[in-house]
């Protein structure tokens, strides 16, 4: 965690919720690439290569450790939130169309 984001709660949820949103996309991308590589795999037409076996099976292993990763940074949003209601935020509201 760098330094600005260790001491402002709101830098530090903003930094953690745009992690998470990143992490979230690779997640799905990287499952709908494993999804292909078993779908190949399964395939009736043709006889599947050897590799397509071991890229879906570390592509497996690289999405637990992606979801792992993303757990941790939920939990981290979810401090860095704590801490923001505890340090008493007050929004800067300003004056919006509906007042």
């Amino acid at each position: 965690m760098s330094g600005v984001a260790k001491w402002d709660p709101t830098s530090c949820l903003a930094h953690k919720l745009e992690t998470q949103r990143a992490m979230q996309r690779q997640l799905a991308a990287l499952a709908l690439f494993v999804g292909a590589c078993v779908a190949w795999r399964i395939a009736p037409v043709h006889e599947p290569e050897p590799i397509v076996v071991i890229v879906a099976g570390i592509g497996s292993l690289l999405l637990l450790g992606e979801g792992i990763a993303a757990r941790h940074q939920r939990d981290g949003a979810i401090d860095c939130a704590d801490d923001l209601i505890l340090s008493g935020f007050l929004g800067q509201a300003g004056s919006t169309p509906i007042d």
